[in-house]
C-alpha cells in the first residue's frame, strides 16, 4: 500500500511538472516513462487502474485530443505483464513482448505510448472540422518531427527507470507479487 501511495504521488508530480513547463518538456516525455515504470514495478491490476486514472486526469487537463493513449495503454500493459509472469499458464504463450528482452520492454512500451499519443494528437484534427481537405494528411506527414523531441527525452528516462527496476530486482529490494488477474 505504501508503494502504491508513493507511485500515485510520483505520477501526479510528473504530470504537474509537465504542465508547469510545456515549452521545455513536451507532452509525455516525463509522464509516460513514469507510468510504464509504475506498471512494471508494481505488476498488479491496481497499477494498471491507477495509471489509467492518471492518464484520464491528463486527458481532462489537456483536452482536444483523442483518448487513444488512455484506452490502449491498459490493454498494452496487460499484454506486457501477461508475458512476464512466471506462471505455467503463460509459459507456453508466445507473444510480441515475450521476444523482447526484459530490460528493453519498458522503453518499448514508452515508445509505443509516445507514438499512440502523437497519432491521437494528429487524429484530433478531423478532416470534417477543417476547411482544408488535406489537413489530416499534412498533419500525419509532420508526425516524425513531433515525435522525435518527445523520444529524445522519454527514452533516457525510461532506460534509467528500467535500470533501477533491474537493480532493485538484483539487490532484492522489490517484492514480486504475481497477480492472478493477469
Amino acid at each position: 500500500m505504501k508503494s502504491l501511495i508513493m507511485f500515485v504521488v510520483l505520477l501526479w508530480a510528473s504530470l504537474v511538472i509537465e504542465m508547469a513547463w510545456p515549452g521545455w518538456l513536451p507532452h509525455g516525455c516525463l509522464l509516460f516513462p513514469v507510468i510504464c515504470g509504475t506498471i512494471f514495478w508494481l505488476q498488479s491490476p491496481i497499477a494498471v487502474i491507477v495509471t489509467g486514472m492518471i492518464l484520464l486526469a491528463d486527458w481532462i487537463l489537456r483536452p482536444g485530443t483523442l483518448p487513444l493513449t488512455m484506452i490502449l495503454v491498459p490493454l498494452l500493459s496487460a499484454a506486457v505483464l501477461s508475458g512476464t509472469l512466471k506462471s505455467d499458464t503463460f509459459v507456453r504463450r508466445r507473444g510480441l513482448f515475450r521476444r523482447i528482452p526484459q530490460p528493453l520492454q519498458l522503453p518499448a512500451m514508452v515508445l509505443a505510448m509516445v507514438v499512440l499519443n502523437q497519432i491521437a494528437d494528429a487524429g484530433g484534427m478531423m478532416p470534417w472540422t477543417s476547411s482544408e481537405p488535406g489537413a489530416l494528411l499534412g498533419e500525419l506527414q509532420l508526425l516524425p518531427e513531433k515525435i522525435l523531441p518527445v523520444i529524445y527525452r522519454a527514452l533516457p528516462v525510461s532506460g534509467l527507470i528500467s535500470v533501477v527496476i533491474r537493480l532493485a530486482d538484483e539487490l532484492g529490494l522489490r517484492r514480486h507479487a504475481f497477480p492472478a488477474a493477469f
